[in-house]
Order: C-alpha cells, then structure tokens, then sequence
C-alpha cells in the first residue's frame, strides 16, 4: 500500500489505517530550526516517535526515536560532535543514521550494518524543520518563499499544541464564515455574511480569493502601546488564501495602497486528536519595526479559534458529503474534503462516531 515500512504503523495507531499510510507521503513540520539547534528534540509525528538533532554538517536530521540495539528513546541522549548518542549503552550514530561507535566492545570488532536509525527524509525552511515517514512523496512543500525577499519581514509564533485533528484546523483556517462569530475580540465587528469568493483546484492545492471590507487590526497589529489605532474599516481589502495538502495554508492580505499582511500556517498531526501548530507573521512595510504585536494577536486569534473547535465532534473531519450540513460559505471544505478522499483518506473511517 505504501513506501513507508509498514512496521512503523501498528495497532495502537490513533489514524486509520488507509489515513496513516496517505498522511506519511507528505510533508509535515516537526521542530523549529531553533528546536534542532538544541537538539536532540523529542517529537511526535503520526504516532511514530521522532528524534530531531543536527549533524556534524549542521543539517537538519529527523529520525525514529528508537535506538536499534535496545529501544532506548535517543532523544534522551546527547550530542557528540555531531553524532547522537544513545543514553543506554552509550552507541553514537551520525547523520545518515549509521552508527559509528558502541563503547560496550571492542573497537576491533566490526558494526552491525543493521545497527543503524531510521532517518526520515528532511528538510529546512523557513526556520521549520519537515520531515516525510514513506519514500514517496505525494505533494513538494509549501512554497512560502516569499519569507525570505529583501522587502519582507517575519517573524514567528510560538508552536501550540491543539487538542484538535489536524483537517479541523486547516478548515478553520480557511474557513470565511465565522470570523463575525469566534472573532470579536480581534477582529471586532464585521460583516456576518460569507463574502463570495473563486475557487481554483490545482494539483496538491487549493487557492480562494475576494475583496471586501477589512480593518486597521489587519495591518496595525504589528504596533503596540501608544502607537496602537483604533480599528477602521478599510475598503476593497484582498484576501488571498494559498493552500497546499495536506495542512499548509497561507493567506495573503492587501490593502488598497500596497500594504500586505501574511500569516503562515502549518500543523503537525501528532495524532488523530493532539497536532502542533505552526505560524509565521509577515509584512511588506514597516519592515523595522517590532512584531511583538503582531505575534500577540496572532496568539490571541488561536485561542479564540482553539476553544471553538477543539469540543468539536466527531474528531474525524467527515469527507463524506452526507455526514455534515453544508453552507454556501463551505466551498473551500467541500473541495478540500473531496481532495482528501481521492488521496485515500477516509477509508477506513465509521461515519459519524462521537468520540
């Protein structure tokens, strides 16, 4: 069924099946760049144990946490020059996983070529460490390039972790119609009506775009103290939402005379119910000044949003269109459902089970 080695899915597994061997094709977040300098960092992806550290290179390396000769978590052991050392037994492995060293005998005697970790397929960017499970991909990363261009400032929100699946907050991430509702005390007052917006489908992505009324907050945020505005509406407001499978969405927000706003955001599915989220904050003005209110905002829009959708029932995002209602303003969630399905996900999945 899959490229990844089946013994890393077991029973015990929170994902169905069919969801756990799809989600292992692509790729997901698992440490901040930050997180592997002070490495080894012990993570979770898909309920497979991670081990994140850098090499003697500085490259980024992510692997199962599970030391080969007895199952000593590695992340609980140290860094030597480069190489991760085991905290049981003392063996070291470097950045491809092979091991180089095991102190309980004799330098004379050959390593086991079985005596080596697991190393998943990484990479670094945007100050995210991601890491894939199986050899195939099925979708490149997101492209948020647009971070590192000279007339670009960012800056990150601290990683939450959300007692949430990962497609429920993607969804609400996305979502357009509930702004009025969960958030007023960000956003303020605006329009309870779901603003019509087009919908385009590429291969491994989704985009929605539409104008309409936004606020000072959208781009003020960034200020503080004294120099905070009370909020204004601003008129023909562009809102770009940029999305790539399975959790990554980006929105881009411009106003009239140029000034664009973005927010970045990416989960982790830790497991079926528990995933870590990351956001980076940008903008394209004001480039010395200071994010702290940006990132506070931020943060204060998650909690609003967590509180809403982590009591939300059943834990499954239902891809079958029978099991939820549906409203004019779901044509992102529809499209993104179907998506899902035709990737293999939701096979394995009873219909509607309050968990």
């Amino acid at each position: 069924m899959s490229t990844a080695n089946p013994s890393l899915y077991t029973l015990s597994s929170t994902f169905p099946e069919s969801d756990w061997h799809t989600l292992s094709k692509f790729w997901h977040p698992v440490a901040t760049s930050g997180e592997a300098d002070d490495g080894p960092y012990s993570t979770v992806l898909l309920d497979t144990r991670v081990v994140v550290y850098r090499d003697s290179a500085g490259r980024a390396v992510s692997a199962l946490d599970i030391c080969p000769h007895r199952g000593a978590q590695l992340s609980r052991g140290e860094m030597i020059e480069g190489e991760i050392q085991c905290p049981y037994h003392g063996s070291r492995f470097d950045g491809t996983g092979k091991c180089t060293a095991i102190p309980a005998q004799d330098e004379s005697l050959r390593i086991p070529d079985r005596m080596r970790l697991r190393v998943f397929e990484t990479q670094e960017r945007y100050g995210i460490v991601w890491a894939r499970i199986a050899n195939e991909e099925l979708n490149p990363m997101p492209d948020w390039s647009v971070i590192g261009k000279d007339n670009i400032s960012s800056a990150p929100v601290p990683p939450e972790v959300w007692d949430v699946t990962a497609a429920r907050h993607a969804e609400n991430f996305n979502d357009v119609s509930h702004l009025a509702f969960v958030h007023k005390g960000t956003f303020g007052a605006v329009s309870t009506k779901a603003p019509d917006y087009e919908l385009e489908q590429t291969p491994g992505a989704l985009r929605h775009h539409y104008f309409d009324m936004g606020n000072s907050q959208l781009f003020e945020r960034h200020k503080v103290g004294a120099d905070a505005q009370q909020s204004e509406l601003i008129e023909d407001v562009k809102y770009d939402y940029r999305f790539a499978f399975p959790f990554a969405s980006a929105l881009h927000i411009t106003a009239p005379d140029g000034r664009t706003s973005y927010i970045f955001d990416v989960i982790q599915p830790i497991s079926i119910k528990k995933s870590r989220i990351f956001k980076i904050v940008a903008r394209n003005f004001d480039l010395d000044g200071p994010f702290e209110g940006a990132v506070k905002f931020e943060q204060a829009v998650n909690e609003e949003d967590r509180t809403t959708i982590e009591p939300a029932l059943p834990v499954h995002v239902p891809l079958d269109p029978r099991d939820e209602c549906h409203i004019k303003g779901d044509i992102w969630s529809v499209a993104y459902r179907r998506a899902l399905s035709k990737y293999g996900m939701g096979v394995d999945v009873d219909r509607v089970i309050p968990d």
